[in-house]
């Protein structure tokens, strides 16, 4: 993920902030699994495993979102 703030180039379309968001919710829901896990709880480490799958392709398509925006468009593209 990108640490450069891309708001200074252009507005923010709601496709960044819905993906930024639900790649912080799975950080936040991954840490009470967590939690969990350790508390004892096989229920927890199953859930845990599906929701890494899905973070990594989260963080993918927010990636592949990121390299489209940073992308340079041309006047053709454009129109």
């Amino acid at each position: 993920m990108s640490h450069y703030p891309l708001s200074d180039l252009f507005p923010v379309t709601d496709d960044v902030v819905h993906a930024a968001m639900e790649l912080k919710a799975l950080h936040v829901l991954e840490g009470v699994l967590l939690l969990e896990i350790l508390g004892g709880s096989e229920a927890a480490f199953e859930a845990l495993e599906g929701l890494v799958i899905l973070h990594r392709d989260m963080e993918r398509r927010y990636g592949r979102l990121e390299q489209l925006l940073a992308a340079p468009v041309t006047m053709k593209q454009a129109a």
